[in-house]
């Protein structure tokens, strides 16, 4: 039987074992976060399609989604991007679905680099929360707009406020089935009817 340091060696060596970025099982489900996760990409349709709706409150025009770009250094994939209506310049579209705090300063200044590189006019970036006091100031340098959209949001649901606008988008699917009938009452003077149609 092996004393205790023995056994405190053993759990170690196979600690050590372990190699980083492996896949521990937990018993848990797994949830959708990260780029690629279901919550991700409703988050950044809804993103494009807020931007649409807003389009003018945000003096961009023609929004597109999801694509990659050439930039004098290296290609890029935006989640969108736009064209400012005073410059003719392409504006970045950046969703960032965090949930935990704030983008920082150096998510932010990280944008500033891709916004030089594209040779972009800009970047509107949406989040759920505000930024964190570094980034602000980030971004008031490097001229970014912040759109707060609630993390739940979705193409056919969605809230948020763009400076002091707050915006609810609703979309709903009706089936109407749309029929014309005309009821004709012809009366004689003395008020009875003398004659009913329907068309």
């Amino acid at each position: 039987m092996p004393s205790a340091p023995r056994r405190s060696r053993i759990v170690r060596e196979n600690v050590a074992k372990i190699k980083v970025g492996a896949v521990v099982k937990t018993g848990r489900a797994p949830r959708a976060t990260g780029k690629r996760g279901k919550a991700w990409r409703s988050y950044e349709a809804a993103c494009v399609h807020m931007v649409r709706q807003l389009a003018d409150r945000l003096g961009v025009t023609q929004v597109e989604g999801k694509q990659r770009l050439r930039g004098k250094v290296t290609r890029w994939e935006i989640d969108a991007k736009a064209v400012d209506v005073a410059t003719g310049k392409i504006v970045i579209i950046e969703a960032r679905r965090i949930l935990r705090s704030g983008l920082n300063q150096e998510a932010v200044a990280a944008l500033a680099y891709r916004i030089s590189d594209l040779h972009a006019d800009g970047v509107i970036v949406v989040s759920p929360l505000p930024f964190q006091k570094g980034a602000k100031l980030v971004a008031a340098d490097i001229g970014a707009r912040h759109v707060r959209m609630a993390p739940d949001s979705t193409p056919d649901q969605w809230v948020a406020q763009c400076e002091d606008l707050i915006s609810i988008g609703l979309q709903d699917r009706v089936d109407l089935n749309i029929t014309e009938e005309l009821e004709l009452t012809v009366r004689d003077q003395t008020g009875a009817i003398v004659q009913h149609l329907k068309i």
